[in-house]
C-alpha cells in the first residue's frame, strides 16, 4: 500500500491583523500533512510486514498438527482436541487427518478416523530401531509390566529361622517370629529335615496396587489438529 500526500493550494492567503497570520496557518496545515503523510506511510509498511509474518505464523500452527500436549485444564484449549479415542471427521479435521491418518483406528473407514485414546495412560518414546523397546509398532499399546528384580531381607530363614509347615501341602505355619507386614508367602517352599525356607514379600510397607505407576499428576492430554 502507498500513500500520495496532496497538499491543499490555498493560494496567497490575506494578512491577518497581526500581518502575516493566515500564512503562517497555511504553511503550518501543509507541514502537519507531510508529518501524517510520513506517519502513515510508516504504518503501511507495517502493516505489511504483519501480512507477511502472519503468513509465517500460520505455517508455524499447521507445523504443530499432531503435536500432543498437556494442559492443566479440563477443556481443551482452542485448536485442540481431547486425546480420548474419540472418532472425528476426516473432513473438518482434514489437516489432522493428514498428519496421523488411521493409525490410531479407521473409524469408519471412510469419513472418519480415531484420536489417540491418552486418557490414564503414560506417552513412551517410540524406539524407532534403537532396540531398548525393540519391535514396537508405532502407535501401538503398551501393557503394564514389572521387570524382573530380586529383594533381599533382614530377616534370615536359614539355620534356626526355618519354619515347619502342617498339611501335606507344605502350607507354611508362621508363628509370632514373623514380623508385621508380611502379606503372603511367595515362591517355592522347600522341606528340609521336616522344615520349611521360605520367602516373602513385604508389599504391604509400600502399597500395592491393580498397576504399577510412578507418582504422578492428572492432566488433560489434549492433540493438536
Amino acid at each position: 500500500m502507498t500513500l500520495q500526500l496532496q497538499k491543499i493550494n490555498l493560494g496567497t492567503p490575506p494578512l491577518g491583523r497581526d500581518g502575516n497570520s493566515n500564512r503562517e496557518s497555511s504553511a503550518k496545515t501543509n507541514d502537519n500533512m507531510a508529518a501524517i503523510e510520513a506517519w502513515a506511510s510508516a504504518l503501511a509498511v507495517d502493516v505489511s510486514a504483519l501480512t507477511s509474518n502472519a503468513g509465517a505464523l500460520a505455517d508455524d500452527v499447521r507445523a504443530l498438527t499432531g503435536a500432543v500436549a498437556m494442559f492443566a485444564c479440563k477443556t481443551p484449549p482452542a485448536g485442540w482436541l481431547k486425546g480420548n479415542g474419540a472418532a472425528v471427521s476426516r473432513t473438518t479435521y482434514a489437516r489432522l487427518f493428514g498428519v496421523i491418518g488411521t493409525t490410531f483406528g479407521a473409524g469408519d473407514g471412510s469419513t472418519i478416523f480415531n484420536l489417540p485414546e491418552l486418557r490414564a495412560e503414560f506417552p513412551r518414546g517410540w524406539d524407532d530401531g534403537r532396540g531398548v523397546d525393540a519391535g514396537r509398532v508405532f502407535g501401538s499399546v503398551q501393557a503394564q509390566a514389572l521387570s524382573s528384580h530380586q529383594h533381599k531381607t533382614a530377616i534370615g530363614f536359614d539355620g534356626s529361622n526355618l519354619f515347619g509347615w502342617g498339611d501335606g501341602n507344605a502350607t507354611p505355619i508362621f508363628g509370632s517370629e514373623v514380623q508385621s507386614g508380611v502379606l503372603r508367602v511367595i515362591g517355592s517352599v522347600t522341606q528340609s529335615g521336616g522344615a520349611a525356607r521360605v520367602a516373602y514379600t513385604d508389599a504391604a510397607l509400600m502399597g500395592v496396587s491393580g498397576e504399577t505407576r510412578p507418582r504422578n499428576v492428572a492432566l488433560l492430554a489434549c492433540i493438536k489438529y
